[in-house]
């Protein structure tokens, strides 16, 4: 049972955050265009090799996640799909979308269908190579519009069949626009990122063990369709809590540096055979990123003639990111290392 059950919550963490648009946000308010993406839209997730700890909100709102550092092994590729182009979609008539993902480290997809209604979305059913399910009573997925310190709620039961056997659950999910403030990535900083968080409570209910929690965050932007940032912690039955996360890969994604507020930071020369100068670098702290998101190093700089000089020479040949900091502007820069 406990097997089935992780199982199931790792693919929550999965469905619930790919929703998304390329429509601008309304200022405290999701629509629905908001948070439904179209079909044909697909993008990518890194797996992130930390989680950051929960911080209480504190006015005004920053989310200092510039250091969060994402990988190709355990993230995942999406896509929105017609149900009609999916196997077995008879299970479920009334659905209007479905979403495949597919791990980076295992090629199976995981198909899960939609109802989109006139005021929220609900999950009808998954079929995957390791669990399928079947809802009995839909989960909510969105509700909209959602306005600021306004949950909905709804509940659900479905039945799981895994090789372990079947086994039923119902429960109770609630979604909420918790808060807006500055999301600050290793790819660009992004004022007005809104925060909306699911919260999903459910027991077996053969033998009405206590609840296993779920809890996930994900962070939207202005102009861009989906989370760039998902957070999910699972707490089960005994007690025990476990946290991951996925980050979106901006390469995945058009327009992205379009809605950040990082500022174009002037390179010579570059591409470089190890030493770049940066123009007009004045006072504060660089950056030097993989194109994977791996943070290299970091040191302060104290400019009095406005130039600075960054040592790439250690490292290999490639493309990586340089991020200046001086507490007030985010400028970056792409430079190619190559001998």
């Amino acid at each position: 049972m406990a097997q089935a059950t992780n199982i199931h919550a790792q693919r929550w963490s999965i469905l619930l955050f790919g929703l998304g648009s390329t429509t601008v946000m309304q200022a405290q308010s999701l629509a629905q265009q908001d948070l439904l993406p179209t079909i044909g839209a697909s993008w990518h997730m890194r797996a992130l090799q930390s989680v950051p700890s929960d911080e209480l909100p504190i006015e005004p709102i920053t989310w200092p996640y510039s250091g969060l550092v994402g990988n190709d092994l355990f993230g995942a590729s999406y896509s929105v799909l017609d149900p009609e182009q999916v196997p077995g979609n008879n299970a479920f008539p009334s659905a209007d979308r479905a979403l495949r993902s597919v791990p980076d480290n295992d090629p199976l997809p995981t198909h899960t269908f939609y109802d989109v209604q006139s005021n929220e979305c609900l999950e009808l059913g998954s079929l995957g190579p390791v669990l399928s399910t079947a809802f009995l009573q839909p989960a909510l997925v969105s509700a909209y519009p959602l306005e600021m310190g306004t949950p909905v709620s709804g509940d659900f039961c479905y039945s799981s069949r895994s090789v372990g056997g079947v086994l039923d659950y119902c429960g109770t999910a609630r979604v909420s626009l918790e808060a807006i403030g500055t999301l600050e990535l290793n790819f660009g900083v992004f004022p007005n990122a809104q925060l909306m968080t699911t919260r999903r409570a459910f027991a077996v209910v053969q033998n009405g063990s206590d609840s296993t929690i779920q809890v996930t965050k994900d962070w939207y932007v202005a102009g861009t369709p989906y989370p760039l940032l998902h957070i999910s912690t699972l707490t089960t039955p005994d007690g025990s809590v476990t946290r991951s996360g996925q980050i979106l890969d901006e390469t995945s994604v058009v327009g992205l540096a379009e809605v950040s507020r990082v500022n174009s930071l002037p390179v010579f020369p570059n591409p470089t055979t190890g030493i770049v100068t940066m123009a007009e670098a004045g006072n504060g702290t660089v950056e030097v990123s993989g194109v994977d998101g791996r943070l290299l190093s970091t040191q302060r700089i104290n400019s009095t003639s406005g130039n600075a000089v960054v040592d790439l020479s250690a490292l290999p040949d490639g493309v990586y990111r340089i991020v200046l900091r001086d507490g007030v502007t985010v400028r970056s820069a792409k430079v190619v290392v190559a001998r």
